[in-house]
């Protein structure tokens, strides 16, 4: 053909196709591209656009090639398309600029806007069927140098990737341990409405690495266990994303700080007052305390020193304390108001016999007044 040799045009780095699969196709096929329709055009004044068209067929099956030639220059570049189902060649689109395609076997650019309805597969140069078949975008890399997908995103325009997920419960993204054949065991992923869940096989199922030491800074383990190693005096703060103010910080010194805690206490002391609940007698009370050196219910320092202090129990111990405190203090108020009323009583009965005597005593004095004058 005019223009270059079978399936190469003027460029020598062209691949030649796989002639031979056209001696069974095409009826008569004995010297390359012997049934082939050849077309060059090259302006002879000022080759601005030019190039060739090579285009075979047999009914069924088709190489088609065109290439075309750089303004200013007077040969063919590599090609701008090559299409062969057929012959090992597919399709291979090259810029148009010559060293886009230079050296490479498979470069494609689209200037404009790209659509696919159905599957788009990456990466499977040995693949003859679509390995998955439930996904729209299916990409194969084991190299642990390449990136199977690059981003490069800036300029403070908009995401660099978005996942939108119509509902709250589905899974937007997922990170899966599986193979070539299958997908595996799922280990990291986010939900709709935020969620997000690691399942980890390793002890640290997040770390966060200082880029400089390499030290791991910050880990939760599988097992729910967080750990933060940090040179900074407060390891940990939680900030007010409007007032800026600090509402929670853990020190390295193990110092907690916090603006309001709660705690979450199932059977809340209120029993206490509830008729049927009976008071421990203080004797006993006492004789616990100069045994034990604490009130009953509550740990021993022992026990705290060893295993720590759980807040939300000694919170619920000492309310019951408290009330049982109130408790007593009910009884002793009964009690003194008792007393008092008994206490009210003797002294009545007491002034009453006071006058009683004083009567008496006046009437002996007038009785011995009486003996006297007679």
């Amino acid at each position: 053909p005019l223009g270059g040799p079978p399936g190469g045009g003027t460029n020598p780095v062209d691949a030649t196709p796989n002639l031979s699969c056209f001696t069974d196709q095409i009826p008569g096929f004995i010297t390359p591209f012997s049934q082939m329709i050849s077309i060059a055009y090259s302006p002879p004044l000022n080759p601005i656009n030019g190039g060739q068209i090579l285009l075979g067929h047999n009914g069924l099956k088709a190489l088609f090639e065109t290439q075309s030639m750089i303004a200013g220059q007077s040969t063919n570049h590599t090609g701008d398309l090559f299409i062969n189902s057929y012959c090992n060649r597919n399709v291979f689109l090259f810029g148009g600029v010559p060293t886009f395609g230079l050296g490479s076997l498979r470069v494609m650019s689209v200037a404009g806007k790209l659509n696919v309805t159905d599957i788009v597969q990456i990466g499977r140069t040995s693949a003859n069927t679509f390995e998955q078949i439930n996904s729209k975008l299916y990409v194969y890399s084991v190299s642990e140098t390449d990136n199977s997908i690059k981003v490069r995103h800036g300029l403070n325009a908009g995401s660099g990737v978005k996942i939108v997920e119509l509902t709250d419960d589905d899974i937007a993204l997922s990170v899966n341990r599986g193979t070539q054949a299958i997908d595996g065991p799922q280990r990291f992923s986010v939900r709709g409405d935020g969620k997000t869940q690691i399942t980890s096989s390793n002890v640290n199922a997040l770390e966060v690495v200082d880029p400089i030491t390499s030290l791991v800074n910050f880990s939760i383990r599988s097992d729910g266990k967080t750990q933060i190693t940090s040179s900074n005096i407060n390891a940990f703060d939680v900030v007010d994303p409007v007032t800026s103010l600090i509402n929670f910080r853990i020190k390295t010194n193990g110092e907690t700080y916090s603006r309001h805690m709660k705690v979450m206490i199932t059977n809340f002391p209120d029993y206490v007052f509830k008729n049927g609940y009976k008071l421990t007698p203080l004797s006993e009370v006492k004789a616990f305390t100069e045994k034990n050196y604490r009130l009953q219910n509550m740990p021993s320092a022992k026990d705290v020193e060893k295993n720590g202090a759980d807040l939300g129990e000694i919170q619920r111990v000492s309310v019951e304390k408290i009330e049982e405190l109130f408790k007593y203090s009910f009884e002793f108020d009964s009690e003194l108001k008792k007393t008092k009323q008994e206490l009210s009583t003797v002294k009545q009965e007491l002034k009453d016999t006071k006058e009683a005597f004083e009567n008496f005593k006046k009437d002996f004095q007038a009785l011995k007044e009486s003996i006297k004058k007679h």
